[in-house]
Formats: C-alpha cells, sequence, structure tokens
C-alpha cells in the first residue's frame, strides 16, 4: 500500500538524523581505541566519516565494511554504515547490522531506537514481522509493523484485528487511515467510511478527505464527494490526489456522451448475449465470457465466445464459428490528466475458413471531463458489415477481415455534450472504408434531453458482398429521457428520426451513381442495474436507414459479477 512506503520512510529519515548525534557519541565511548596500525586505516576512516557527511552513501558503505574487516568488533564504525546503508534506503542490510549490533550492545536504548525506524521502512513478510513482534509483545509499533505486514499478505481479518487492539490503546488518525484502506480491500465500505469519519474527527487531513470522497463518489454521492474535495484541497492546495479526485468527479458528472472506448475490463466475470438481425434476413448472434483481475494499475482479462450467422436468402444459411483472446490493460494519473492503455489478441475460428487473428491496442486519455482515444485492430469483417457472405471463405478460402484505425474525442461544452469519431478500415478484399459520426446532447429539464446524431460513410470499390455505398451521410434529431445513477437503477429512452442522402452503385451497373434520398428512424432503450459487486444490463435497439429501405434490430444482454 502506498501509504505504508510514504509514511514508513518519513519517520525513517526523521528518527535517524534525530538520533545520529547521540548514537555516534554513544557509540565511540563505549569502543575500545582503534589499535596501533597503518597511517591507512586513520585516513579511510576519515574518508568514510567525509562520504557519510556528505551524503555519499554507497561509497561511505563500502569504506565502513573495509574498515570493519580490519576490526569487527568497532561499534563506531558499524553504527555509521547501518546508518549509510539506512540512509541509502538500503534497509534490510542495515536491518542485519544493527541486528550484530544490538548483540554487541544490549539495552542499548539507541540502539533499538534505530533498528525499529529501519523495519518500520521495511516491507517483511507476516511471519518475520511476527517474529519481531513476538520478540517485544507490549510494543506498539511493532503490532503496526506486524499488521501492515498481514494487510499487504492479504490476511485482511488478521490485520483487522491487530488494528483493534492499537486502537484500543490508541485512537489516532494514522490508525483509523490504516485500517480503512484495508476495509476498502475487504469491501466493506461501511466500516472504511466509519474509519475515515474517526481519522478525520481525530484530526483532519488531505489523504483521509480524498479517500473518503473516493468512496462517496463509487456510491454516487457526488455532491458529497464534491464538499469533501473542496476541505481536502483548502488543507493541501498543491495536493495530486485532490487534484486527481476533482479530475475523475468531473468525469463522473459528465460522462463521455458516446464513442469513447471502454479501456478496462475491470475485475470479476463478464457474460454477454448479442444478438443482431436485419430485414435482409441476416442474424447474428454471441455469446461471451470473460474473466478479468486487477493489480493496482495493472489489469487483465481472459475471454471465449461463440457466434452463430444465418441468412435465409443465402445458399448456405448458416455458420458457427468461436474465438478466445486474453487482453492487458494499464492506467497512470498525474494530477487531473488520466491515462488507460489496453491491448488483447487472439483468434476468431470458422471450421469453414482458416482461424483469423483478433487483435488491436486501445489508447485512452482524460483531462478532468474530457477524453479522447485512438484505436488499432485487426480481425474478421462480419462484425462491422453483418453479412453472411462477410463471414463464409472467399474463393481463395480465407475469411474476410478487417484492419481499422479509430479516433475519438468527447467532452462537455458548458451545457453541451459532444462527441466526435473518426475511422479508416482496409478489407482483405481490397476495398477500404471511411466513416465520420458526431453525437450532441442538450439538457432542457432534468432527465430529459435533445439529441443530435450526425455520419457519413464511404466505400473506395463496389462490393457484392456487403452494402458498399459510394458516399451515405445522415442527420438525425430527437430526445431522450434517461435516469443514470453510479448505484442502483438505470435507464433510458431515446427516439431520433431524420434524413439520410445515399450515393449508390446499382448492380447492373455498378460504374454508374444513384442518388437517393428516405426517411431515418432510430431508437432505444436501456436498463441496468448495478450493486457493489454486481451489475446486469439490458440494451435494445432499432433503426431504419440506408435511404430508407434498412431495418436493423439490436440486442443486449449482459452481467457482471466482481467478488
Amino acid at each position: 500500500m502506498t501509504w505504508t512506503t510514504r509514511h514508513a520512510t518519513g519517520a525513517l529519515l526523521a528518527a535517524l538524523v534525530v538520533s545520529a548525534g547521540v548514537a555516534n557519541a554513544q557509540a565511540r565511548r563505549s569502543s575500545p581505541a582503534p589499535a596501533a596500525g597503518p597511517r591507512s586505516v586513520a585516513i579511510r576512516a576519515e574518508l568514510a566519516d567525509v562520504l557519510l557527511q556528505s551524503r555519499q552513501y554507497d561509497d561511505a558503505a563500502r569504506e565502513y565494511r573495509a574498515l570493519l574487516r580490519n576490526d569487527p568488533r568497532n561499534r563506531s564504525y558499524r553504527m555509521n554504515l547501518a546508518r549509510a546503508l539506512a540512509w541509502g534506503q538500503r534497509f534490510e542490510e542495515a536491518e542485519a547490522e544493527l541486528r550484530v549490533l544490538s548483540v554487541q550492545q544490549p539495552g542499548s536504548a539507541s540502539i533499538a531506537s534505530l533498528l525499529l525506524t529501519v523495519r518500520q521502512a521495511m516491507s517483511p513478510s507476516a511471519e518475520i514481522a511476527a517474529t519481531w513482534a513476538a520478540e517485544r509483545p507490549g510494543s506498539p509499533d511493532y503490532r503496526r509493523i506486524l499488521a501492515r505486514a498481514l494487510a499487504r499478505d492479504g490476511r485482511h481479518e488478521e490485520a483487522v484485528a491487530q488494528y483493534d487492539t492499537l486502537i484500543a490503546q490508541q485512537r489516532t488518525a494514522g490508525l483509523f487511515l490504516e485500517r480503512a484502506y484495508i476495509n476498502i480491500e475487504r469491501r466493506n465500505h461501511a466500516a472504511a467510511e466509519s474509519d475515515l469519519n474517526a481519522a478525520i474527527a481525530t484530526r483532519p487531513n488531505a489523504e483521509a478527505l480524498v479517500l473518503l470522497a473516493d468512496l462517496r463518489r463509487w456510491r454516487g454521492d457526488l455532491g458529497s464527494a464534491h464538499a469533501l474535495y473542496t476541505r481536502a484541497h483548502q488543507l493541501s492546495p498543491n495536493s495530486a490526489a485532490v487534484a486527481a479526485g476533482f479530475a475523475q468527479l468531473a468525469r463522473d458528472e459528465r460522462p463521455a456522451a458516446a464513442f469513447l472506448p471502454q479501456v478496462s475490463d475491470g475485475p470479476g466475470w463478464q457474460t454477454a448475449s448479442t444478438a443482431t438481425t436485419d430485414n435482409l434476413g441476416a442474424l447474428l448472434t454471441t455469446v461471451a465470457a470473460r474473466r478479468g483481475f486487477e493489480h493496482g494499475p495493472i489489469g487483465g482479462s481472459a475471454g471465449a465466445k461463440l457466434l452463430r450467422l444465418t441468412d435465409r436468402t443465402a445458399v448456405a444459411d448458416k455458420a458457427l464459428g468461436y474465438g478466445a483472446d486474453v487482453a492487458l490493460a494499464g492506467e497512470a494519473t498525474h494530477r487531473e490528466l488520466f491515462a488507460r492503455a489496453r491491448a488483447s489478441v487472439g483468434f476468431v475460428n470458422n471450421p469453414q475458413a482458416d482461424a483469423v487473428p483478433d487483435a488491436s491496442f486501445t489508447l485512452a486519455a482524460w483531462v478532468r471531463a474530457w477524453g479522447a482515444a485512438l484505436e488499432a485492430s485487426t480481425g474478421p469483417a462480419y462484425p462491422s458489415l453483418v453479412t453472411l457472405a462477410s463471414f463464409l471463405p472467399q474463393d481463395d478460402g480465407s475469411l474476410l477481415t478487417e484492419r481499422s484505425a479509430t479516433i475519438s474525442i468527447a467532452g462537455p461544452i458548458q451545457r453541451l455534450d459532444i462527441a466526435a469519431r473518426r475511422q479508416v478500415s482496409a478489407f482483405s478484399d481490397g476495398n477500404a472504408r471511411s466513416s465520420l459520426e458526431a453525437f450532441a446532447r442538450y439538457p432542457i429539464v432534468p432527465q430529459v434531453s435533445l439529441l443530435y446524431a450526425g455520419s457519413s460513410i464511404a466505400f473506395a470499390q463496389p462490393s457484392t458482398q456487403y452494402w458498399d455505398p459510394a458516399r451515405y451521410v445522415s442527420h438525425s434529431i430527437g430526445a431522450e429521457y434517461a435516469v443514470r445513477s453510479t448505484r442502483g437503477l438505470s435507464a433510458a429512452l431515446r427516439i431520433l428520426p431524420g434524413l439520410a442522402w445515399a450515393n449508390e452503385r446499382p448492380l447492373s451497373g455498378p460504374d454508374s451513381i444513384v442518388q437517393r434520398r428516405g426517411s431515418l428512424l432510430s431508437a432505444g432503450a436501456e436498463f441496468g442495474y448495478r450493486g457493489e459487486s454486481w451489475e446486469l444490463t439490458t440494451v435494445f435497439g432499432y433503426s431504419r436507414g440506408r435511404a430508407g429501405d434498412y431495418e436493423r434490430y439490436d440486442g443486449r444482454i449482459q452481467a457482471r459479477y466482481a467478488p
């Protein structure tokens, strides 16, 4: 945990500076004078002292080790060696030297104090920390070292028990804060909030306020989170954690209107079932399952899917397939900048054709509520074309594939939320497609917004396997009713009528262009419920487009469980 290293290192440096003079004087008084020898020994000792004082800790440690080889019982040399190792953050080596000193001079308060400070800066296993605590059964400092070690090892119940004892002896803000981190890892958010409130009441500090604000934000209480971030900013105006908290709050208050991709799969299990059908007779169904994990800023997942595509107008009326992939994701935060990256690699197999790679890379970044993303992918072409011809083997036995590059951006301007996406795709049959999409949302009353959606699509060449307009432009304006919440029930209903213009290539004369115009209509409904560790979402969609003669229906049921 970040608080362990930060607090322990600070305590180490303070204690070393305070104890340096006392420990050195005591060690020199209790050590015998060096035996008469070559003048080089005195010169080396003086050199070692100068190196230590000039903060050249590795060089000083090397010189003190050389001196100890000639005089292994010289406590002055060993104490300065331990000090050089500790100041150089070589804590395990410093601890070993201090144990030797403890045997040479048992009962020394200054050696015991320095040893404690060094051990507080270490990250021992729970077994080693338990040995230290057993040597000093009445020491709350060593009990705290043990509690931290138990937490690092994932033994949360035992760690909380140790903190319970410590807090019963002395109620401090630091102890409450450390126990709050453990309760968050246990997903006991109520206990974590209680600890954080107690920490703030004992001694208000920015770290506890930010963590409590994060908890309030996670459960959807954005107003309370804003007030807590403001208090933290007053205590620590230059805190990077406070700036990052305000930036994340801005994203939660104004989530991207559209197009920004999901860059992290999240921990736990996810399942999704989708179906897409149209009035031309195609029906694509998929069933997928995924298992994700997170370890700090790094996450990963593995998934598998089954799919079936049918077409009642084709001679071969159906095709089956399956696929699998693995993904790795990471994130980084610097004040108001938040970035995520995700890479996945896998395959999709159609028993009638060779397996094809299915890979992607996504990089997304946000500054407060504004976000942008860059995506590159390669894989089968049927998800975007939705025709059986694009899923069945080509004349050479291969599956039609698509390579795409996409850039998207979204964010708020005053009350208006906007989003745009640009994509270029190259298909393995030599064709190419370019598209541009735009979306805007403007609230007129609470829960009701006006919507705009526009798109432009163009194919470079004609094709008999899928819809291939030379150019297609659409504009729609509609409304949305939405009730969205971070926790609990969310719902959204939307409808967008519009117009479309198409330059199409007729099959009878692919070199000629036919201009068409027609009406559009798209409608959708979304319902979901999000709990502390699970989520269920259903989405239904209908669209009529392509100059009014094409209809499509979409459905999706998705579940997530993170124990």
